[in-house]
């Protein structure tokens, strides 16, 4: 047998996890083109450390982020079974 308790709630959290990952996939679009325009010699040292700086605080950023969200949405009770009941939300 399979079920979700709250499809809504599994909805929900599905978009965020989306979301976040397609943003944190852009930043990491962002890093990957930079190191190349470093390799390539287009841009100098400083201006480099600056924005990979930047980025890898952005990256930390939409982690911390998706911890908190998922930390606060603990107050949703969210039920998945498969063969066993497994409850995801309070008393992670």
């Amino acid at each position: 047998m399979r079920c979700v308790s709250n499809p809504i709630a599994l909805k929900d959290l599905l978009e965020n996890v989306l979301q976040k990952y397609r943003r944190w996939e852009d930043v990491r679009n962002r890093l990957r083109r930079l190191e190349e325009e470093f390799e390539f010699g287009r841009i100098d040292q400083s201006r480099y450390t600056e924005l990979k700086n930047k980025y890898q605080e952005e990256l930390e950023k939409i982690w911390d982020q998706t911890i908190t969200t998922n930390l606060k949405n603990n107050h949703k009770t969210l039920t998945i079974c498969r063969g066993k009941a497994m409850r995801i939300g309070r008393g992670l």
